[in-house]
């Protein structure tokens, strides 16, 4: 459910879920309405009866605040973004009435197939992500810590990217 390059937080993910607004229904239909609603039951509930030890998790940056939450400028673009994909996926879906045009059937071999391109894809999109979070964090640490170039002047840098169940990627350096 996510744009190519686009990484959904963890904790707006978290968010999602628990305001019920993690599928393309609720999805396509937020509001800016949905969105203060979203903040105040955050503010309000949320942390009351969250484990402690997962505050950090939903909150980020509001963790020893939460009746301050707010959704951040990131947050916020992901969340329209996230509304307008939503909407545009139901649509592509939505068959028409009258079209004439009836369902292929799907044998075991198709739904094997498809499982196995959608894997291909997958494995290609997390060595393309893996390749340019390397070579972004590469840059960073040799533009502002020189002193960490070994011998050869490169900075060794590994990185694992593995999907979140979210239809997106997680990352760790």
């Amino acid at each position: 459910m996510e744009e190519p390059g686009l990484f959904i937080d963890d904790d707006l993910k978290l968010i999602l879920k628990a305001a019920k607004f993690d599928n393309l229904a609720s999805l396509s239909n937020l509001s800016e309405g949905d969105i203060k609603t979203m903040e105040d039951f955050m503010k309000s509930t949320l942390h009351k009866i969250v484990k402690m030890d997962e505050k950090a998790s939903y909150y980020g940056i509001f963790e020893s605040r939460p009746e301050e939450f707010q959704f951040v400028c990131v947050q916020l673009k992901s969340l329209k973004i996230l509304a307008t994909r939503a909407k545009t996926v139901l649509a592509s879906s939505v068959r028409k009435p009258g079209s004439g045009v009836k369902p292929k059937p799907v044998s075991e071999n198709d739904v094997q197939q498809q499982e196995k391109t959608q894997k291909q894809k997958e494995d290609e999109q997390i060595v393309k992500l893996k390749r340019a979070l390397v070579n972004s964090v590469k840059l960073y640490l040799s533009s502002h810590f020189p002193e960490l170039n070994d011998s050869d002047g490169e900075i060794k840098v590994d990185c694992d990217v593995a999907p979140d169940g979210f239809n997106s990627f997680t990352s760790r350096i």
